[in-house]
């Protein structure tokens, strides 16, 4: 991303980008915001691969690389942007400037590891502490809607691959 610092004073042409042409096509891009709550120290660098799958019904998950082979997961939501968000790209190159319209905004929120849970679950609550348990039964009674998951697999309908 480049600083205010980086853009020479002067006058600059700006040019509208094809997110403000009338007739758009399918296979023009789009562009999104990407909002995390909480990012850990131990995301990778930002050359490194993020990606996104967009489910049905407006929710997305996000999966970035983590030091090592692990990956930091975050789930959220994509909302429209409103008509007047938009980006400004300036190439230092051709000296232009461009504007283009933002499709979305997504909030993410990173997830807990759903293994490290359910096992210190069963280590803090065995069956033998609740009379009547069944051990080959569970339920889980979160009140987090934000975790609560279809079995469908719609949430990972359409995956696209960033490189930054």
């Amino acid at each position: 991303m480049a600083e205010t610092k980086d853009i020479a004073p002067g006058t600059y042409m700006l040019e509208l980008g094809k997110t403000f042409v009338g007739q758009r096509r399918s296979d023009d891009p789009s562009y999104h915001t990407l909002r995390y709550d909480f990012k850990p120290m131990s995301v990778a660098s930002s050359d490194s691969d993020t990606y996104i799958a967009f489910g049905t019904n407006g929710d997305v998950h996000v999966a970035v690389p983590t030091d090592g082979d692990n990956m930091s997961v975050f789930k959220g939501s994509k909302k429209e942007a409103k008509t007047k968000e938009c980006l400004l790209f300036f190439d230092k190159k051709t000296g232009k400037v461009r504007l283009e319209k933002i499709a979305s905004n997504i909030s993410v929120k990173k997830t807990r590891l759903v293994e490290s849970i359910l096992s210190s679950r069963r280590t803090c609550f065995s069956s033998s502490s609740f009379p009547g348990a069944d051990s080959s039964s569970s339920s889980d009674s979160s009140t987090d809607d934000s975790d609560s998951d279809s079995d469908s697999g719609s949430d990972d309908e359409v995956i696209s691959k960033i490189t930054q």
